[in-house]
């Protein structure tokens, strides 16, 4: 089994989202590729990953196997939740591609109704019939 060493200089221990972006590398090639005994360290201001992907087989994973978390924050106004064909929710929802689609069906049931399929509505309580009161 040969090792390869990253130096992912583009990664750095500030400021935090660079330091973010570095652990959730470490954690997806180690929970979606064969390599389970990937390491990361931080060394010399950048992050050290130590891998069996060389560097075609990480390019590849990143750009056309790797499959994002699904998230939702559907609060946040630039979200994509609240405006049909909404630049960043959209191209989402219409991928083919498989390692989007539990993102996509993640963030379909959560949209504005002017952004879902319609669905037929359930009879109303008000409309069910009533039991009558038992006669004393």
């Amino acid at each position: 089994m040969t090792l390869h060493l990253h130096h992912l200089t583009g990664c750095a221990p500030t400021p935090l989202a660079h330091y973010l972006k570095a652990l959730g590398l470490l954690r997806v090639v180690a929970e979606q590729t064969a390599d389970a005994q990937v390491r990361g360290w931080w060394q010399d201001e950048h992050f050290c990953l130590l891998t069996t992907l060389g560097r075609a087989e990480f390019e590849h994973f990143l750009l056309a196997t790797y499959a994002p978390t699904p998230w939702v924050s559907p609060w946040n106004k630039g979200s994509g939740f609240y405006k049909p064909n909404d630049p960043a929710l959209g191209p989402l929802e219409r991928s083919t591609a498989l390692r989007l689609s539990p993102s996509a069906r993640v963030s379909r049931p959560l949209a504005v109704p002017s952004r879902r399929s319609p669905q037929p509505m359930p009879p109303s309580v008000s409309s069910r019939p009533r039991p009558r009161p038992a006669s004393a």
